[in-house]
């Protein structure tokens, strides 16, 4: 997944959230926000996809159809109160497990990737 798609994916999850007319400027200040993306690689030789979708199932996602076969994709809620979405792609493939985090860099610094990313890795580890 591409920075631009991903920041689609996201315009997308944030009007949803805040749908109500109120909220319309809201909406149209998240669209300029920019788009901040952090990733973590692991040695995947015990993991398989049946332990990620395991360690997937602790945390509230929802699955995205993903642009390659290999990898999957979900959006989670993040930051304050779980409120600011976030972008995850996680790739499996040649002992190699990486995860991918996109979330949109407010006017505060919620660390809605990093804090994603750190509950990720912690539920594939126990795995």
């Amino acid at each position: 997944m591409d920075n631009l798609r991903a920041c689609e994916i996201l315009n997308a999850c944030y009007e949803r959230l805040f749908s109500a007319p109120l909220y319309a400027s809201a909406c149209k200040v998240y669209r300029r926000l920019k788009t901040q993306s952090v990733s973590a690689q692991r040695d995947a030789e015990s993991l398989s996809w049946e332990s990620v979708s395991v360690a997937l199932n602790h945390l509230p996602v929802m699955f995205l159809e993903p642009d390659r076969p290999d990898c999957v994709q979900v959006v989670m809620g993040s930051g304050a109160a779980k409120l600011n979405p976030v972008v995850v792609e996680l790739f499996l493939a040649d002992k190699i497990f990486c995860v991918t985090i996109w979330t949109k860099k407010g006017f505060l610094y919620q660390k809605s990737a990093q804090k994603a990313l750190e509950k990720i890795m912690q539920y594939v580890q126990q795995t």
